[in-house]
């Protein structure tokens, strides 16, 4: 990726509020008019992975969840300790957002998936991809080769 066109992605996000990850054949020269300008069903599951992190942290983790953690911190692996606390609150926001779609009128016909984009709708050109608000997370997702075709949506998840 050109530091260009990396620098209009992020343009695009301070005018607009969405991150995107726009493919090559996608490129801003090529077909900028077929970029969403307003995405009400991305802000809807922005707002609902919120909530989700939010309900998450009130009920926190499992017992076994927290004993895992515990037993890494005394094995002298902090590190990952820190990666499982993580993954396991990430799964648990998953499965939060996953009821939060099924109640919610908006995000009606959004579909999780195990493989590629977490979240498509059917007849939307937009696929969602939950990603933290980390620096390496996001580049991690936009190198993501098997999904360079897409137009994706971050639906970033903020630190507690």
């Amino acid at each position: 990726m050109s530091n260009k066109f990396l620098a209009w992605c992020f343009s695009f996000k301070q005018k607009f509020g969405m991150m995107l990850r726009i493919a090559a054949s996608r490129a801003p020269s090529k077909s900028i008019s077929d970029i969403p300008r307003t995405d009400s069903m991305g802000d809807a599951l922005q707002e609902g992975i919120l909530k989700s992190r939010e309900a998450v942290f009130k009920n926190n983790l499992s017992d076994k969840q927290n004993k895992t953690i515990q037993a890494e911190l005394k094995a002298g692996r902090p590190w990952m300790a820190k990666l499982r606390e993580r993954r396991y609150m990430g799964t648990e926001i998953q499965k939060e957002l996953t009821k939060i779609i099924q109640k919610d009128p908006r995000l009606k016909g959004m579909k999780e998936n195990d493989r590629g984009p977490d979240y498509t709708q059917e007849g939307n050109p937009v696929k969602y991809e939950l990603v933290t608000d980390t620096r390496s997370n996001i580049l991690w997702h936009a190198r993501h080769l098997t999904l360079r075709d897409e137009l994706f949506r971050y639906i970033k998840l903020p630190p507690k």
